[in-house]
């Protein structure tokens, strides 16, 4: 089960302020939906829920190999596995609130990202850090 901190509203900022600044990638000093959306969860709880995949890719080819090895599927399969192992239930979206990881669809398929409450905040292509409204998001879970 994963539990915040009690200033994880702090923490939350601190993540998303810290997000702003890098590009959107997947190699070193770059990031993209899982890795900024993971970031978000362990900064407000403590709990890496992306260290699987830490080291095991450099590439984008090499991001979507291992989310087919994780989960056998894509991102939508790798967020309900690591959300199941971490104790993170699927929310509907009416109930989910500021911290909660949601899935949403890009012209590059679903994408991760973090609720803040009307609004939901991603890295994606090819701008990086981007707030769309909550209204974009197909699935939620509880952080």
């Amino acid at each position: 089960m994963l539990t915040r901190f009690q200033d994880w509203p702090v923490r939350l900022d601190a993540a998303i302020a810290a997000a702003r600044a890098v590009p959107f990638g997947y190699g070193p000093g770059q990031s993209h939906c899982c890795l900024f959306s993971s970031g978000v969860v362990q900064a407000i709880t403590g709990t890496d829920v992306y260290a699987w995949f830490r080291g095991r890719y450099r590439c984008e080819r090499g991001a979507y190999v291992a989310l087919r090895r994780f989960a056998g599927g894509d991102v939508p399969e790798a967020v309900a596995r690591i959300a199941a192992e971490c104790g993170a239930p699927e929310i509907p979206l009416a109930l989910a609130g500021r911290g909660d990881v949601v899935l949403f669809d890009t012209p590059e398929g679903p994408a991760m990202g973090i609720c803040l409450g009307a609004h939901l905040v991603s890295v994606t292509r090819p701008h990086g850090l981007g707030f769309l409204p909550m209204s974009a998001a197909t699935r939620a879970w509880k952080v």
